[in-house]
């Protein structure tokens, strides 16, 4: 079970890791605006969330891996997971199911690595 659920936090490490560095320096917003796609979160805000996407990854790997301050890991897995119940409602209320149904995946995880390390 440790292992799967290792693999798990490095798998959406990775995921937010990459997406949080997309959106903070404003790659994606760039690349939507070129597609002409309307992007329902813009701005400040969408560089925000970002950078929460970066610090979460951080947080679902390193306070387990250093054993400091252990109960980070499930407050970043949740944290992480309110994002992604977010982004599920913009996406379905924009139309983009499959993109939902990968944001609701990626919440499924993350309630996963929450209810592993929550005490």
């Amino acid at each position: 079970m440790e292992t799967f659920l290792w693999g798990v936090q490095g798998f959406l490490a990775c995921v937010f890791l990459i997406a949080g560095v997309a959106s903070a320096s404003g790659f994606l917003e760039r690349r939507a605006h070129a597609q002409g796609i309307v992007m329902p979160v813009q701005g400040l805000r969408f560089r925000l969330i970002g950078v929460a996407e970066v610090a979460g990854s951080i947080g679902l790997i390193a306070p387990v891996a250093t054993g400091i301050a252990p109960v980070l890991t499930p407050l970043a897995a949740a944290g992480l997971a309110i994002i992604m119940a977010g982004a599920t409602v913009l996406n379905l209320r924009a139309g983009r199911r499959i993109t939902a149904f990968v944001n609701t995946g990626l919440m499924a995880m993350c309630a996963v690595v929450f209810d592993a390390y929550w005490k």
